[in-house]
């Protein structure tokens, strides 16, 4: 009996100091912070692989298509292809007015109304087979990737080749073809197209794993190469300017005139976003992306300063950045997990932030999708969608 009194009196005194704390401060208040998120099922230990916006909807791909109109508190729909749910979709992409989805069944357009369009049509060798796979867009105009696989070959080489929509066909881009197939269209090497960017004006880029080039025009014809290598994303921002992101964590601005160090754990920088410092500047957010579940060093960086100001020093890893910082980290933890793709949505008054993330590997309940909203002031932190 003295024991369970003794036991007794020892939870009371617990109780008693509980209600006197100041839970303001200390671990209690962070306890409280720790609220799971709930979000939409079908982005539960998901990898979303890109989201684009386009006429007033927001639309996100795993291998299935999902749309939401973009106003807030809406909810996220499947969104079949052409009348069919059992396309696989391998990349989407978005020119001002409409949204392009590449499938194992073709490539779609869609305005409202789905239209099929052609695929690129290439006579394989012997042995190989010919796909159809990722889909770009800069500056309104439409890139498809395209690639041959050797059957044949105990390595299994791929080799790729990009084509741009002219509206009524897929034409190849002949810097890319003369790069990978040479002289007299013989086979020389497996390169993966990184993707395709528009720095404004006459100022295309075109990215492969070892080349970078630019051009006055959309057909890349009469590119200037550029010497960079080891390149794992190109994209564009809304000042105009192209980021390249390399293997090693290394991200250049506009070829090699300016280049920062932003990964120092080496991992592939995977895209790059715009989104507000503060009322008056923009800052900059890169992805990083490792597809190794034992590697935790995946997640993004996020500049402190405005974009003049950009130097090695001003990224920082995201959990400790503003767009976090009012962010449950258990709840949602994107810093571990690898980024595939940003998209602001909104001005330096309001706006939204999205993050693409892979969170299958998870032991955790986390999302393949996040957002965060600007008021103007500060983040709302990220939120699973």
């Amino acid at each position: 009996m003295r024991s369970l009194k003794r036991a007794f009196g020892a939870l009371l005194v617990f109780a008693l100091a509980l209600q006197s704390c100041d839970n303001a401060y200390g671990i209690f208040s962070e306890v409280q912070k720790e609220i799971e998120q709930v979000g939409q099922d079908f982005f539960k230990k998901k990898s979303v692989s890109n989201i684009v916006s386009v006429s007033g909807n927001y639309y996100a791909a795993t291998t299935i298509l999902y749309s939401r109109p973009a106003a807030p508190g809406s909810s996220w729909s499947r969104m079949d292809i052409a009348g069919s749910s059992d396309r696989c979709v391998y990349g989407i992409a978005a020119t001002a007015t409409d949204l392009y989805v590449s499938t194992d069944g073709g490539v779609f357009s869609y305005d409202g109304t789905w239209t099929s369009i052609a695929a690129p049509a290439y006579t394989a060798p012997a042995g190989m087979s010919f796909y159809t796979d990722g889909i770009f867009a800069a500056n309104n105009e439409v890139y498809v990737v395209g690639h041959l696989y050797d059957e044949s070959d105990d390595t299994s080489i791929n080799y790729y080749c990009l084509y741009l929509w002219n509206g009524a066909s897929f034409d190849i881009v002949p810097t890319m073809h003369a790069l990978i197939f040479g002289a007299g269209g013989v086979l020389e090497a497996d390169e993966t197209i990184r993707g395709v960017a528009y720095g404004g004006g006459a100022n295309y880029w075109f990215a492969a794993e070892d080349h970078l080039y630019y051009s006055a025009n959309e057909t890349m014809s009469g590119a200037t190469p550029v010497t960079l290598s080891d390149i794992w994303s190109i994209g564009s921002t809304r000042s105009g300017d192209v980021y390249i992101g390399t293997a090693s964590g290394t991200l250049y601005m506009n070829g090699t005139a300016d280049s920062k160090a932003v990964s120092t754990e080496g991992n592939p920088l995977s895209c790059v976003v715009e989104a507000p410092l503060n009322a008056t500047d923009w800052k900059i957010l890169v992805g990083t992306e490792i597809l190794d579940v034992d590697n935790d060093t995946e997640g993004y960086f996020e500049s402190q300063v405005a974009l003049d100001d950009l130097a090695d020093t001003t990224f920082d890893a995201g959990e400790d950045g503003l767009v976090a910082y009012s962010s449950s980290i258990y709840s949602t933890s994107v810093n571990d997990m690898p980024v595939h793709a940003f998209l602001y949505a909104g001005d330096l008054t309001e706006g939204s932030l999205f993050i693409a993330i892979s969170s299958y590997a998870s032991t955790k309940t986390h999302y393949g999708l996040y957002s965060s909203t600007w008021d103007g002031a500060s983040w709302s932190g990220w939120q699973a969608e």
